[in-house]
């Protein structure tokens, strides 16, 4: 069962839980301390659940319509654990594995309380209250409050996996990628996260195999040598059903199952002249927008001063007197895409592309060591002393070029139904109509068909908003979605298994 079969079976279960947007507050309470715990599932109002591929950690918020006094049993001074569960989707009633959020394993921590107003509707002075509870993981709590002055080696992969399990102690899954190399890495009293940070520029693997757009095999791909995107960030869950925090590049989609999202301007899918819904029902409107958004579209401007086109790294060595430069070059070092971000014709009034102008953007570092490169002895994979950083200049050039590569690219938002299984990190394409096909009209170059092709390569999911609305007219579950274009033609393959939920079978 793929996953357009696995919804619609939701869809013809015909229960009340079954509409695309429908929800259920399974367990919602408070732990204010032993024997303190008081269920607030009553109180909600709203909630609000954020995650970020550029910031560690969940966070989010809580509105609460409190007319019990929940601060008499509390008191509410934020430092309180919020245990939450959510089922979406009606899917045990289907017979089909449930899906949803769920925190009562890891608890989420209330840091602050804000908002709060006072009202009686006729009851009396101070019939209730309303406030704003905001919440993060219990991570981000004990990263604030510990540093690490510790010596680490091995590959950056597993040195991230301990200090996460023992600095943070952390019981969450680590999804991560093996990466290359050695290193000997010294945390010299600084948070948790904060050295994990410093350790992504250094973070590199080899690029897995290269699919073109919608699956077809190429022999090329965005990037050549190595892939030096890594990004650390917290998911609530994913296509699998696990949740936790992953160090991965930022176009890993190995685990991920195949997603089609259609952008339309229409809630009727049908209304988009020529489209065809191959994928039923309620898939298609568990996955469709009706509207949709360019949230940025890039700016030259400012990713020329970042490095992202062309920059030059200058390394002075005390030691041998002498001094090194490296130089970027976005043209020559990615692979060039299908629909790429820079031109390789002349700048206006220009002899030169813009990628041949390294003075951009200018690093400067400085080391001591008898060793340029590296001292880890390749041989016997110990450290040589005296001590020096492993990566080199130009890994860091790398870095800027293939994260700009995305983060400065195409990003969308919209909104879908709420989906719970959606998490940042997640490859899908992007179905969108082209512009005036639907009025009849032929683009530029005569183009007569169904969706945009420029924009069929695949996509990251870069922010996922989920919310839920439990009081009042606009009551239901919702997800906005932020999704990055990858700007290739030549993306790897996707699994075509596609479960929203763990236990679905592959299609």
């Amino acid at each position: 069962m793929n996953i357009y079969e696995a919804l619609d079976t939701i869809g013809a279960a015909e229960i009340e839980n079954a509409a695309p947007g429908a929800f259920k507050i399974i367990e919602a309470r408070l732990h204010h301390g032993p024997g303190k715990e008081y269920p607030i599932g009553a109180l909600i109002k709203e909630i609000k659940i954020f995650e970020d591929i550029e910031r560690i950690g969940i966070t989010g918020t809580v509105d609460l319509h409190d007319n019990i006094n929940l601060f008499q049993g509390g008191p509410m001074i934020g430092h309180e654990l919020l245990y939450l569960r959510a089922e979406t989707g009606g899917a045990s009633e289907a017979g089909i594995p449930e899906f949803g959020l769920d925190f009562t394993t890891h608890p989420l921590f209330v840091y602050k309380v804000e908002n709060m107003t006072a009202g009686d509707s006729g009851g009396g002075p101070n019939a209730w209250l309303d406030y704003r509870l905001h919440f993060c993981s219990t991570e981000m709590l004990k990263n604030n409050r510990v540093r690490v002055s510790k010596a680490y080696q091995g590959t950056l992969d597993a040195i991230v996996e301990k200090v996460l399990k023992e600095e943070l102690k952390t019981i969450k899954p680590i999804i991560k990628k093996e990466t290359l190399d050695v290193y000997h890495e010294i945390s010299p009293n600084i948070r948790p996260f904060d050295f994990i940070r410093n350790l992504l520029p250094k973070a590199q693997k080899i690029p897995d195999a290269n699919f073109s757009a919608r699956g077809k095999k190429t022999t090329s791909g965005i990037f050549k040598g190595r892939v030096s995107d890594f990004l650390f960030y917290e998911t609530s869950t994913r296509m699998d059903g696990t949740g936790g925090f992953n160090f991965l590049p930022s176009q890993d989609n190995a685990d991920f199952p195949n997603l089609t999202f259609t952008l339309t301007n229409s809630k009727n899918t049908g209304g988009v002249t020529g489209a065809t819904d191959t994928k039923g029902g309620y898939a298609i409107s568990m996955l469709t927008s009706d509207s949709y958004s360019y949230k940025f579209l890039g700016d030259k401007y400012n990713t020329i001063s970042s490095g992202l086109w062309a920059a030059k790294h200058i390394r002075h060595n005390a030691y041998k007197k002498s001094f090194s430069i490296y130089k970027s070059d976005y043209y020559k070092q990615l692979k060039h895409p299908r629909f790429s971000l820079v031109s390789e014709t002349l700048d206006y009034q220009d002899t030169k592309m813009i990628t041949e102008y390294p003075d951009a953007k200018i690093h400067l570092s400085s080391t001591q060591s008898s060793r340029e490169n590296s001292n880890i002895n390749t041989q016997t994979r110990r450290v040589d002393y005296p001590w020096t950083s492993s990566a080199s200049p130009g890994d860091s050039l790398l870095r800027t070029m293939q994260l700009g590569h995305l983060l400065g690219s195409h990003r969308l938002e919209f909104t879908i139904p709420g989906c719970s299984r959606l998490s940042v990190g997640q490859m899908a394409f992007a179905d969108l109509p082209e512009i005036g096909y639907a009025g009849g009209q032929k683009g530029l170059e005569g183009s007569s068909q169904v969706w945009e092709n420029r924009l069929e390569n695949t996509w990251v999911v870069t922010k996922v908003a989920h919310r839920f609305m439990v009081q009042g007219s606009a009551a239901g579950y919702s997800t906005k979605v932020e999704i990055a274009n990858t700007m290739s033609a030549t993306a790897k393959v996707l699994p075509n298994y596609g479960e929203l939920g763990s236990g679905y079978g592959v299609g």
